[in-house]
């Protein structure tokens, strides 16, 4: 018997608070440096991060993927017409709430 992994997934969508798993998937990706904890654009850690080997293959499309679903949710948005070859983003206002609740620095409080 394999597992259905469309129904637990749709269980877990529909179980589990959304700001809650938010902030914890946020919490995660910075705390291994592989998002932004802050509201100046960010460019994905394509090649060698601050320590460790260079993020390639599956971890990177994993990222990629995520940061594909974050805009599209309203959370981020891409920044285009870089002379880059890397992927920049800009987190928007309505990630500050996941982002405050996860040690982000340099974001106005008030």
């Amino acid at each position: 018997m394999e597992p259905d992994f469309d129904r637990c997934a749709d269980i877990l969508h529909q179980s589990a608070p959304f700001d809650g798993v938010l902030r914890a998937l946020v919490s995660t990706t910075i705390y291994n440096n592989l998002l932004s904890e802050t509201p100046q654009p960010f460019e994905l850690p394509l090649g060698a991060p601050s320590f460790g080997k260079p993020i390639i293959g599956p971890i990177l499309d994993n990222l990629k993927s995520l940061m594909s679903e974050l805009v599209t949710l309203g959370y981020a948005r891409r920044i285009n017409g870089q002379n880059r070859d890397g992927e920049l983003y800009w987190w928007t206002a309505r990630m500050e709430p996941a982002l405050i609740a996860n040690y982000a620095r340099g974001w106005n409080t008030n």
